[in-house]
């Protein structure tokens, strides 16, 4: 009796030694497996962390590109506010040009009325004056044609004394000549009125 429970304790013990070096192989591939995927995660790790090296060098970089792009902005903000002011300077600038611009052109249109004025005057003037000196051309004429006309018979009307020489005492006559008196210092009653006549004066000069 004894020796069968032995013997059946014996193979059990074989049996679950048997099992116990299966679950060992087992765990042992696992185990290699393991191993593999640990290897492998650790190569990861290692790219990984070289990959974060160069993503910390490529932050690194972006964040000196990032405060050179905010220093620009800063300065082109600066700039915008300068040009902001300049523009605003420029547009009062314009605004007084544009004043000026306008009186300056009141001006020039008063100047133009008034030059208008000057030219409708200046050339009433001259029709007034072509017309005077048409008049006077006439006038002169006809003194001419009277001084013609009337010098020869005032030769002949003319006494002469005979010890005195011809307009010796003068008097101005209309003619630009003279005329004698008579012994008494009286003149003729066909004498010609006196040189300070308007009558007299014209003809002198139409001569």
């Amino acid at each position: 009796d004894w020796e069968q429970r032995l013997e059946a304790f014996t193979s059990s013990l074989e049996k679950r030694t048997g099992e116990t070096v299966v679950a060992l192989k087992a765990t042992r591939a696992e185990l290699g497996e393991a191993g593999t995927g640990l290897t492998q995660l650790s190569e990861e790790h290692k790219h990984t962390r070289s990959l974060l090296a160069g993503s910390a060098d490529v932050i690194k970089k972006n964040g000196l590109s990032l405060r050179k792009v905010q220093e620009n902005l800063d300065s082109n903000n600066t700039k915008l506010s300068q040009a902001g002011d300049t523009l605003q300077r420029t547009s009062a600038s314009l605004q007084n040009t544009r004043e000026a611009h306008d009186k300056t052109s009141l001006q020039l249109r008063s100047l133009a009325e008034a030059h208008e004025m000057l030219y409708n005057s200046h050339s009433t003037m001259k029709s007034n004056y072509e017309h005077t000196h048409a008049s006077l051309q006439s006038v002169k004429e006809n003194l001419k044609m009277t001084n013609a006309l009337v010098l020869p018979n005032l030769n002949l009307d003319t006494p002469r004394s005979p010890g005195n020489q011809p307009w010796s005492s003068t008097h101005s006559t209309t003619f630009g000549t003279t005329r004698p008196t008579s012994s008494r210092g009286s003149r003729k009653r066909d004498s010609p009125p006196a040189t300070n006549s308007p009558m007299n004066s014209t003809m002198l000069a139409a001569s």
